[in-house]
């Protein structure tokens, strides 16, 4: 009786529980049991060659939940569409999740999770009779032993699973048994889910955004929110994964694209436990505890403001002080189990070779540990960096002012570009959701574009200057507005008052263009 799946399985959970316990990579024996993993999955698959396995740690420092896919090729060559045989661990890899699973990053982005809850539903309707099995659990409740964005996406597009335990898998015969009704279900489904995919994408007459289904405004819900409708999860997932792999990050852009909304939602609780997973030592946390400390860069920042130096007393004496970043890194190490995260605020301003100091080789990701220690200069003590603590910054790419980033830092640190959302549904969707109208909707998104396009081709600007959708978010709801502005002025008022001042920056040397350009926003 062959058990290659057992073994296969097993394998490759203990090595990512392995890799977790030490520095961030995947090593060749982990890249080995993902190949025997997605090996052994593709022999156990009726008709092998109509199927791509993928396997995945996941996103960022070790996500919390890895997987095992087997698309059919007819319906889907990606995990973010579509619809395939779904294999979801738990966070500490002891239980293995394999049924039918939506592609979750389809309804994120573009039909909205409520689309995704009723197509679930309904999935499920088609399959209730096919499938007897009492031990597949129908209503989503999957235990990841964890939460955060992802998980929850994972355990709300999963149509059906069965639970097994790791350490106990059955034979492949019976895992091949089952893996034949999940491929059979997963036939039954096509006709049903193909017709409901084009109706949500409005392919049968519903109205779209721009003319095209992919640009497909999101239905309102009542647990839509702004995190949600701000948030793109497939550049999230490369934003987490980048993090976690460099463990230090830079979050860069022009004005108003949301770096700092990005910032704090990256560093909440629920981002976190995602961007870190379980982490160096962390077994059994459901999510860390993390701690942030913030500050930001500017001409005159230093090496005592930031790590340690002496520093005046109101006595006028002078007295050893820690900066930010030690105090950070103090906190770090006496939580080993928690996670540290310094956030700063315009990290192109400071000098950063004289602000960090001997410590910018220390903070690169394969340093983290005692052996790589220094003398600190001030205070004599030795000194390192625990493999716990994270650095993120933010770098405005439209600022004249600032030099160009050195090639030390940009070494050290994984670069993301956060560009203008106005391309994007859920940016109609926040507007309306604020009692903005279509048609002012559609003459915001036509008009800036249309800026935004001339500066991403003007030679002397670039991307880096174009003009944020941040601007463009009111801080308020005309639904509940007293004051009685219109839209209309408040319109007029960004444009004026906000946008005005940096197309005049931008074209300083060429006053005609920048006028006919502020006029053209106002049409």
């Amino acid at each position: 009786m062959s058990n290659k799946f057992a073994v296969a399985v097993t394998r490759f959970s203990a090595e990512l529980r392995s890799a977790k316990q030490g520095r961030y990579g995947i090593s060749s024996e982990l890249r080995d049991s993902m190949a025997g993993v997605e090996k052994s999955v593709a022999s156990l698959l009726a008709n092998p060659d109509q199927y791509k396995v993928k396997s995945s740690v996941g996103a960022g420092n070790w996500a919390n939940v890895a997987w095992i896919a087997a698309m059919n090729l007819k319906v889907t060559e990606t995990t973010q569409q579509g619809y395939y045989v779904s294999m979801l661990f738990n966070s500490d890899m002891s239980v293995l999740y394999i049924g039918l699973g939506l592609g979750v990053t389809k309804y994120q982005q573009t039909l909205g999770m409520k689309i995704l809850d009723e197509h679930v539903v309904a999935l499920r309707q088609v399959l209730a009779d096919s499938l007897e099995d009492p031990e597949i659990i129908w209503d989503g409740s999957l235990d990841f032993g964890v939460g955060g964005k992802l998980p929850e996406g994972y355990r709300r597009a999963t149509i059906f699973s069965k639970e097994f335990q790791v350490d106990q898998l059955p034979s492949d015969d019976v895992v091949e048994q089952y893996l034949k009704a999940v491929t059979d279900a997963h036939d039954e489904v096509m006709s049903t889910f193909h017709a409901m995919q084009l109706t949500a994408e409005g392919v049968a007459g519903e109205p779209s955004l721009g003319g095209t289904t992919g640009n497909r405004i999101l239905p309102e819900s009542e647990e839509t929110d702004i995190d949600d409708l701000l948030w793109d999860y497939e550049l999230g997932e490369e934003v987490l994964e980048t993090w976690g792999r460099k463990k230090n990050l830079i979050l860069q852009g022009a004005p108003g694209v949301g770096k700092t909304f990005w910032s704090e939602a990256i560093c909440a609780e629920a981002n976190v436990a995602e961007a870190y997973g379980e982490g160096p030592g962390l077994v059994g946390m459901n999510p860390p505890d993390v701690d942030v400390f913030r500050c930001q860069f500017h001409q005159s920042m230093s090496y005592e403001d930031f790590v340690e130096g002496f520093r005046p007393t109101i006595d006028g004496g002078f007295a050893l002080q820690e900066g930010i970043f030690l105090t950070a890194a103090e906190n770090a190490r006496s939580k080993p189990r928690g996670q540290t995260v310094v956030v700063i605020d315009e990290i192109n301003r400071g000098n950063i070779s004289k602000i960090f100091g001997e410590l910018l080789s220390l903070i690169e990701s394969d340093k983290r540990k005692p052996e790589w220690a220094v003398i600190l200069p001030y205070s004599g003590r030795e000194f390192w960096i625990p493999p716990n603590l994270f650095i993120l910054g933010m770098m405005n790419t439209a600022d004249r002012s600032i030099s160009l980033v050195d090639y030390a830092l940009r070494r050290r640190f994984g670069f993301i570009t956060i560009k203008p959302s106005f391309g994007r549904p859920q940016f109609h969707s926040l507007l309306k959701s604020r009692g903005v109208s279509d048609q002012m909707i559609e003459r915001i998104i036509s008009n800036v574009s249309s800026l935004n396009e001339i500066i991403a081709t003007t030679p002397q600007l670039g991307p880096g200057f174009e003009i944020g959708h941040s601007y463009f978010i009111p801080g308020f709801s005309f639904h509940e507005k007293d004051s009685g502005e219109s839209e209309n002025s408040w319109y007029a008022g960004v444009v004026k008052y906000e946008i005005k001042p940096l197309i005049e920056e931008y074209w300083f040397d060429d006053q005609v263009t920048a006028d006919e350009l502020v006029a053209d926003l106002l049409t």
